[in-house]
């Protein structure tokens, strides 16, 4: 049971969001509507007329649990197509794939532990500048996301396996969830002159929600832990929520949505000093994205394990339960471990979960017109107890971008923790790049995060739009003449 439980923080219970972020990508001027996932308000000064976004594909993990020495992401992939069969040697701490051996290891830095993974398909969508100052686009989405932080550090591997049996120690609160959804969204965005050398910029994506699969784990802490028998645990105090939808149960229909929800981002960006050859040198912004919850309530269900006093779960407690028509057997014997029969737990026939809200600055300083200069933060806020978790990244960016290609490069401060490199190639319409380069594409000491993008998205194929003052469209009359009026 302990080692099922290593595994169980190792890969859904400790990993952050950022792949969320793609900030090597959506710090480019020439993103399009990819921009409008980070900074709504942003599209507006797009250098094309319309871009249409054929599908682009976002994946990561990341986690401070556990990790492989000396390792990539791809060299995984690579090895994984060899052979499918991994092999484990705990002794050694070795794990076997393909032909490689890679060791791995245990963090032990005395902090709660995060962990996660996402999985995030963008498309069709599209972005089109209508008039001069305004600019509307539509997409459609489909994402995947698991992750918990907080994990208490007690739960690290060395303290625990260290641990003696029978001592005891404060849980502190935990929550970790997993969910699937599909989104539907419309976006727009309006610049509105402040003076001659001034703009503001107003954004907003509204998203209609269609959760096909989720549950969450939430423990509000105040309980005490124990370990009893190497492998079996006690539980005193203890106040734990499980929620889950109908996706563990054998009836399950696959692909359908589960209930409803709404989500929106909103943005705001000021842009000053015009450049001669269009746009302005300096803007600044701030944004709130994955505001929203997603609401299951077909075939859900809401569960509430309490008891002040003391309850044993064995380690053989749950033997032969492994099935998806397990799962009200898995719900039933936890019922007679904390109440002594069945039937007990169920609160509602419903729960929510929330989206992975992030708050976001941006700064960005164009020298001139091809080199754009940024800086950056996102990261998770709290808006309430039951919501996926979203991590915290700090980065500086430069991109340098012409209309058919374009590169990019970030270093960025990961979760307050870990720093990397990132990197943006975008030639024609193809789009790749990751803001974990080491870890992903090339070795890191520590394989513990990865993420990657790919895309396929086209956009009007004529020169850029005629000169307005501050932004690559002309007005359509003359009041707006930089230096006189005749």
């Amino acid at each position: 049971m302990r080692n099922y439980l290593l595994l169980v923080l190792t890969f859904i219970g400790a990993t952050a969001l950022s792949a969320q972020f793609q900030l090597s990508n959506r710090l480019d001027l020439y993103s399009g509507i990819n921009g409008a996932f980070l900074q709504p308000a942003g599209t507006v000064a797009t250098p094309y007329n319309w871009d249409l976004n054929v599908a682009h594909i976002n994946s990561g993990f990341s986690n401070d649990y556990g990790f492989l020495a000396n390792a990539s992401a791809i060299g995984l992939l690579r090895d994984a197509r060899q052979d499918l069969t991994a092999d484990v040697d705990e002794l050694n701490q070795q794990w076997a794939l393909g032909n490689r051996l890679y060791a791995y290891d245990f963090n032990n830095n005395g902090k709660p532990h995060f962990g996660g993974f996402a999985v995030d398909v963008l498309g069709p969508a599209f972005s089109v500048q209508i008039g001069e100052w305004t600019r509307v686009g539509a997409f459609v989405r489909a994402r995947v996301a698991a992750n918990a932080r907080g994990i208490d550090a007690n739960f690290s591997y060395y303290p625990y396996d260290e641990r003696e049996d029978g001592t005891t120690f404060n849980l502190a609160e935990t929550f970790g969830a997993a969910a699937a959804w599909t989104e539907y969204g419309v976006h727009l965005a309006q610049a509105i002159p402040l003076n001659d050398d001034t703009e503001l910029r107003l954004g907003v994506n509204a998203r209609y929600l269609l959760p096909l699969e989720g549950g969450y784990l939430f423990n509000p802490g105040n309980s005490t832990y124990g370990k009893v028998n190497v492998d079996s645990i006690s539980v005193e105090g203890g106040t734990t929520e499980i929620a889950f939808s109908n996706v563990l149960r054998e009836t399950d229909d696959i692909g359908g949505a589960s209930g409803s929800g709404f989500g929106i981002d909103f943005g705001a960006q000021i842009a000053w000093e015009p450049m001669r050859e269009g746009g302005y040198r300096y803007v600044a912004g701030i944004s709130v994205i994955d505001a929203g919850l997603l609401n299951f309530d077909d075939g859900a269900e809401q569960h509430l394990f309490a008891n002040p006093d003391r309850v044993f779960i064995g380690s053989d407690a749950f033997d032969g339960l492994e099935g998806q028509e397990d799962v009200d057997e898995f719900i039933g014997v936890l019922n007679e471990i904390y109440y002594g029969r069945r039937g007990v737990s169920l609160q509602s026939e419903s729960f929510t979960i929330g989206l992975p809200t992030v708050i976001s600055a941006q700064f960005a300083f164009q020298p001139v017109s091809d080199l754009r200069l940024s800086a950056a933060y996102a990261g998770g806020v709290n808006v309430n107890d039951r919501q996926l978790k979203a991590g915290q990244q700090l980065a500086l960016a430069a991109h340098f971008s012409r209309w058919w290609y374009g590169a990019g490069i970030t270093t960025a401060l990961h979760d307050w923790q870990y720093f990397n490199l990132g990197a943006q190639l975008r030639l024609g319409p193809l789009t790749l790049g990751t803001d974990r380069f080491f870890g992903t594409l090339a070795k890191a000491k520590r394989l513990q995060a990865a993420d990657f993008y790919i895309g396929l998205k086209f956009h009007n194929f004529g020169l850029k739009k005629a000169d307005r003052k501050g932004q690559f469209n002309r007005p359509r009359n003359s009041r707006r003449v930089k230096c006189y009026e005749w």
